[in-house]
């Protein structure tokens, strides 16, 4: 009997797809109104001005942007927000990028010493290769850094050393300083939508490979497509980026439960899919923390949608390994009629809802506790958005 093995090329791709993903919108009972492009609103929808952002961001020791790596509006907004952050507050930010390795960072740190600038920036990163994505797209980042003249730093882990996690190749001495010190595996409640997102994207990367005779070992077999090294990430298919928008109806997480766990191999696999992200949040994270304990000032991470919305990736991270840190979400929304709802998060009654409640004339509704709340109806997102229509 034929049988398909998930091979870990197609555990890389599940991996990359979901750096640029975001979760669906959560329905709500009640519409908003209508925003008008980039404008910033609370999860009930109420507006909040730039002002209101920038003390926020400033309280805040970590604040995190989520983005489709392909939308040019989403780094205009990232932009505006290091702008925000950068000018009116009295604690200068310092940015963190999940698209640059850390082995590109001394590459940075010419550019945050003017030795750079921005034109000449993409090739010495050699960013057509390592990220994959237009610069045109990010262009509006590095121009707001510089003129703020906010320090731009690394946070993703080297493509190599990611590869040989992959396979469970041993580190040299020298190569386990660029792996995370402490592997953060997902809470349950992130289970339910990283299966989720194995479930409907396995069958088809299944059905490209190749078929092998007898049980393949997935954790030892290699997949033809790796033979070539991509990048760290890689830009989406559209029928991939029009499943993975905003712009898709908004679905409850008590939808998203797999109706069948996976079995043999393939429960295997989904257990190295859960890994292999937990690789990246765990890196990630732990170099924002550097970050702040180098400049002892708020660290804007700047990282695909899937790493930020409900607080499960990096954010989760963060609370431990820095558990008194103070965190702020930030993500787009491109629904104008269904509000989102705010994140479940241990920060948003001691740092978030005091000052949205002191910088707006109606109290925002704290969101239940996540202790408390049952699984697949908390459908927690940011603390703040920013509207953009159609996902663009």
């Amino acid at each position: 009997m034929m049988k398909y093995s998930l091979l870990p090329g197609c555990i890389l791709a599940l991996c990359i797809l979901l750096q640029g993903c975001a979760v669906k919108n959560s329905p709500a009972e009640s519409p908003v109104q209508h925003h008008a492009e980039g404008a910033f609103f609370l999860a009930s929808g109420q507006p909040i001005d730039s002002d209101t952002v920038a003390r926020l961001t400033n309280e805040a020791d970590y604040i995190l942007v989520g983005e489709r790596h392909d939308a040019p509006l989403h780094h205009a907004m990232q932009a505006e927000i290091i702008r925000l952050a950068a000018t009116r507050t009295g604690r200068s930010p310092v940015v963190g990028l999940e698209m640059v390795t850390v082995d590109n960072e001394p590459v940075l740190q010419q550019f945050n010493s003017r030795v750079l600038t921005v034109e000449t920036l993409p090739a010495a990163l050699n960013w057509a290769k390592t990220w994959g994505f237009d610069f045109a797209l990010y262009k509006p980042i590095f121009v707001a850094a510089a003129e703020t003249q906010t320090p731009v730093h690394a946070l993703n882990i080297p493509r190599h050393i990611f590869q040989a996690l992959r396979t469970e190749k041993a580190l040299t001495p020298s190569e386990k300083k660029l792996a995370p010190r402490q592997l953060i595996l997902p809470q349950e409640a992130q289970k339910i939508v990283l299966g989720n997102i194995f479930s409907m994207h396995a069958g088809a990367m299944m059905s490209r490979s190749k078929p092998s005779t007898g049980e393949q070992n997935p954790s030892t077999a290699t997949a033809p497509e790796q033979t070539a090294q991509p990048p760290i990430a890689a830009p989406q298919t559209d029928s991939m980026q029009q499943a993975d928008t905003a712009t898709a109806q908004p679905v409850p997480l008590r939808e998203t439960t797999p109706t069948k766990k996976p079995q043999g191999h393939g429960k295997i696999a989904l257990q190295r899919f859960f890994k292999m992200q937990s690789v990246w949040d765990s890196f990630m994270a732990e170099r924002a923390i550097a970050l702040r304990s180098r400049y002892n000032r708020p660290v804007i991470i700047l990282a695909g949608g899937g790493h930020v919305e409900y607080g499960y990736g990096i954010a989760y991270r963060l609370g431990k390994l820095d558990p008194k840190a103070r965190v702020l979400l930030i993500m787009p929304f491109a629904n104008a009629t269904v509000p989102p709802k705010a994140a479940v998060s241990a920060h948003w009654n001691a740092v978030a809802k005091p000052y949205i409640d002191a910088a707006t004339s109606a109290k925002a509704e704290a969101p239940p506790s996540e202790a408390n709340a049952p699984v697949g109806d908390t459908a927690p997102a940011a603390d703040i958005f920013f509207y953009s229509s159609g996902g663009k």
